[in-house]
């Protein structure tokens, strides 16, 4: 991946695809859409934010909250439109995160779901496996368990038909509290 610099908008502010535009327009190297559901999904109950004053600190609890594939696909295609008229608004790399709805029982089916209705749009995807307010999903984060997934997903996005530029990139973001041996355990190349 050739980032036109080192600073960009991470998944969670732009969840559906609805302002890539103006956040491009800011000099981002990359904007990452997401993390988007197949399904639409309200995330957990509100209150879902807290603000810990004494310790100058929030918590987020918003659960996957999504508009789901098929309205982030819109907003992306409409994007595209934008970009194909007036390519200097795209001035970095387009990422896609995604995410599994909290009720699915088939981690890999979701994930593969957005990656075939997303894939077209992004120059790079993110499976992520990191939220702890979805039930069961920081379980896939096991070696075997991230193995198999990360297996499914490559495999589904090789059977996809892609541009010239190929298809893009697989990546995977894991909780960001793992001791050191839980990382070492989870490096390998697939």
């Amino acid at each position: 991946l050739d980032f036109p610099n080192p600073v960009g908008l991470a998944a969670g502010f732009d969840k559906d695809a609805q302002v890539v535009e103006p956040m491009f327009g800011l000099g981002f190297g990359f904007v990452e859409v997401g993390s988007v559901t197949p399904e639409p999904q309200p995330g957990n109950p509100q209150p879902r934010v807290f603000r810990l004053k004494d310790l100058k600190a929030t918590i987020n609890r918003y659960g996957f909250n999504s508009a789901g594939a098929d309205k982030v696909d819109d907003n992306l295609f409409d994007f595209a439109a934008r970009v194909k008229a007036d390519p200097s608004i795209k001035r970095g790399m387009l990422g896609i995160n995604l995410g599994k709805n909290k009720t699915s029982k088939d981690a890999a089916t979701d994930y593969s779901v957005g990656l075939t209705k997303l894939g077209k749009h992004a120059d790079y995807v993110v499976i992520n496996v990191s939220s702890p307010n979805t039930p069961g999903l920081r379980s896939l984060q096991g070696r075997k368990q991230l193995e198999d997934l990360v297996k499914q997903v490559s495999l589904t996005r090789d059977r996809m038909r892609w541009g010239p530029s190929g298809p893009p990139p697989l990546l995977v973001k894991i909780a960001p509290d793992l001791t050191e041996t839980d990382k070492k355990v989870r490096r390998w190349r697939g």
